[in-house]
Formats: C-alpha cells, sequence, structure tokens
C-alpha cells in the first residue's frame, strides 16, 4: 500500500480514481504503441497497472474517467467478472468495427466501465445495466477505503 501522506495532490487523486490500482507509464514498446493508437487514451495492463497514453492530452474530468473505466476493468478481470445483462441492439453497433464487435463478454465489461466513469459513449443504458454496474462500484469502492489495495 502506497503511503498516502507523501502523494501530491494529483497523485491522491489519481490513487482515488484507481480504487487503489496501481498506476505506471508506459514501457518503451506501449508508448510506441500509444503513439500510433492516439485515440486510445489508456488501458488495463496485463500487470495489472492503468496506463495512460502520454499522447493524448485529457482534461481532469477525462483522466478520472479513463482511470475510473480501466480500474473497472482491472477489478472484472481479477474477480473473473462477467456482466450479466443483456446489450441493447444499440449498443452493439456502436460496437461495430472495434476489438470487442465478436466479444460480448469484453462489451459488457466496457461497458460497465463506461457507466461507472460516466461516459457518454456507453449509449442509452438500461436499468438493469445501471443496477450491475453500480453494484461494481461499490466493491470497488470497497476495494479501496477497506484496506484490500494491492
Amino acid at each position: 500500500m502506497p503511503d498516502v501522506t507523501k502523494m501530491t495532490r494529483n497523485e491522491l487523486d489519481d490513487y482515488e480514481y484507481s480504487f487503489g490500482y496501481s498506476m505506471r507509464k508506459p514501457s518503451k514498446s506501449e508508448q510506441e504503441w500509444f503513439k500510433e493508437h492516439k485515440e486510445i487514451p489508456g488501458y488495463a495492463a496485463e500487470d495489472g497497472a492503468i496506463v495512460l497514453n502520454p499522447h493524448v492530452s485529457l482534461s481532469p474530468e477525462q483522466r478520472r474517467g479513463v482511470i475510473m473505466n480501466e480500474a473497472s476493468r482491472l477489478y472484472m478481470r481479477e474477480n473473473k467478472v462477467i456482466p450479466d445483462f443483456d446489450i441493447t441492439p444499440e449498443q452493439i453497433e456502436s460496437f461495430k468495427g472495434s476489438p470487442y464487435e465478436k466479444n460480448a463478454e469484453a462489451m459488457k465489461q466496457t461497458l460497465v466501465g463506461r457507466i461507472i466513469s460516466n461516459d457518454k459513449s456507453a449509449g442509452k443504458v438500461t436499468q438493469m445495466q445501471r443496477d450491475y454496474s453500480k453494484g461494481i462500484y461499490e466493491q470497488l469502492r470497497g476495494r479501496t477505503w477497506q484496506g484490500r489495495q494491492h
């Protein structure tokens, strides 16, 4: 657990919105990949860290949203969570051409992350999706504030 008494205000904000997941700078290969994929603001790395794209300028609100989104992805991956709700036809359509197009599990996890981070690209959210995402959000909050950090 990091020593929060030695963190800057920005580090504290990142820590709060990451629900205790670590954040790290991109490796050299990730830097190169991010440079070619400026549409991707960050990702949940395989090593369990949140990595932001240094080639993308984000407002503080956008940065918090990306961090929350990726933290929720890490949580679901770590706990083998497969969201249990239907995806609307409009949401399916919005994922056409994306890496999630033919992967309903990843699509649902992405939707949960977007709902939690209040990302409008989640589209029109159903009550079941909202309720499910709220449950994941509460679990994430408990992870951070009850000392269950990495």
